[in-house]
């Protein structure tokens, strides 16, 4: 894994742009790239995108949340290679003047969507270009934004230390304070084996799972946090003997998965709600090592709650 491994996000954000504002207005022409990056905070701010594309096809792929993209459901590390055709792709659109002269944007509004590309070459400064939601990207960034998109979809079909998330249907309509039950499935689509908390040890691995929703019968405007509830799924709604175990984790070995039965009360207002499973948890390798953060949210599912007593 080598340089592959996660430094924190935002400070390693923090002195990429803080980096870019001595770089910005040089005309730098990219020859011979030894590494291109690509990284955005689109999902989330602390579990950004990264992606690591080397001259020889190599491509390090951290995916650590799926907020922007609910379709995706394996989260970690991928790796690579990319086709010849992906590698000359990105190549291509960061050898040109016209990416060398893209103009940075001024400060950015904390939280703000960030997006960045940044180039190493044998002798040169390393170039780093950024956009930020508020503003629209140049041709030249978004030519090349399209071309590592184009690499980041070849490696995310070739998980390493990666985990994969699902629950079964939730109900479309129940009464306030009245169980229901679903699943929760985890399972390694990597090559490596990964080690899974159990339900017990979730308070000490820092593994949060919750249900949340959100009133969709209720004008915007009008919104409040009172209409997006939620509920904390812990070790007393899981139905399974994996709860049971005194065993801190168990070990997930490539292929293999697990199924959390989950047992849950909504003691929510009568109303109509989309509802999501938001799943959070450390991604750690068979050795105990604590590779990154993931978080996995479910697609919203409507919920008709009625018969609450408030």
């Amino acid at each position: 894994m080598g340089r592959c491994r996660l430094k924190s996000p935002l400070i390693a954000l923090a002195i990429a742009l803080a980096a870019c504002q001595v770089e910005k207005d040089k005309e730098i022409p990219v020859t011979t790239p030894l590494e291109a990056e690509y990284w955005s905070t689109a999902a989330d701010e602390a579990l950004p995108l990264s992606v690591t594309l080397l001259p020889n096809g190599a491509t390090h792929l951290w995916v650590r949340s799926n907020r922007d993209q609910s379709g995706r459901s394996s989260l970690g590390y991928f790796e690579g290679p990319a086709s010849r055709d992906a590698v000359e792709g990105v190549l291509a659109a960061l050898r040109t003047k016209e990416f060398a002269d893209i103009s940075n944007p001024g400060p950015l509004t904390p939280g703000e969507v960030v997006r960045k590309i940044s180039v190493k070459g044998a002798d040169q400064p390393e170039i780093i270009k950024f956009v930020g939601e508020r503003q629209p990207g140049q041709p030249a960034f978004l030519r090349a934004e399209e071309q590592f998109i184009h690499a980041i979809d070849l490696a995310w079909k070739h998980p390493v230390h990666a985990m994969s998330f699902s629950t079964t249907a939730l109900p479309s309509q129940v009464r306030s304070g009245q169980e229901f039950r679903f699943d929760i499935n985890l399972s390694n689509p990597g090559i490596r084996p990964l080690r899974v908390s159990t339900p017990n040890s979730w308070a000490d691995s820092g593994t949060e799972i919750l249900a949340k929703g959100i009133r969709t019968d209720i004008p915007l405007a009008r919104l409040d946090n009172s209409h997006a509830p939620y509920v904390v799924i812990g070790p007393d709604n899981i139905v399974d003997s994996v709860a049971a175990t005194a065993d801190p984790f168990v070990v997930l070995e490539p292929g293999e998965s697990i199924r959390l039965p989950v047992r849950l009360r909504l003691d929510w207002e009568s109303g109509l709600y989309d509802i999501q499973i938001v799943f959070g948890t450390n991604l750690v390798d068979a050795d105990g090592q604590t590779l990154t953060r993931i978080e996995w949210i479910s697609r919203e599912s409507h919920l008709a709650v009625s018969g609450s007593q408030r």
